[in-house]
């Protein structure tokens, strides 16, 4: 035998082990996340400037970045007409 015994793991139940832990540290961290974190630096609001400029009148922008919606305030900031974040997490998407 060139390779020892190693047992083998279902991928399901890895990806779904994997899955519970990230959602249990993300909601542990959720309460504090924007504290001291703002990912929109001047870079980013001018790229979003663009896309809101770009976009079709009357289109709306779907805002699937991660996190609490801080590009969600741009897009409305910069006179967007309509926004929608998403989120894999309930809780953000109710705080965004």
């Amino acid at each position: 035998m060139l390779w020892p015994s190693v047992p083998v793991m279902d991928r399901r139940d890895w990806l779904a082990e994997r899955r519970a832990a990230v959602e249990q540290d993300y909601t542990r961290g959720a309460p504090t996340y924007d504290t001291g974190y703002d990912p929109a630096t001047p870079l980013h609001i001018r790229y979003v400037g663009l896309l809101i400029e770009r976009s079709p009148e009357g289109g709306t922008i779907l805002d699937a970045a991660c996190g609490t919606g801080p590009y969600v305030y741009i897009v409305l900031r910069l006179d967007a007409k309509w926004s929608v974040p998403t989120s894999q997490l309930a809780w953000w998407s109710r705080r965004a």
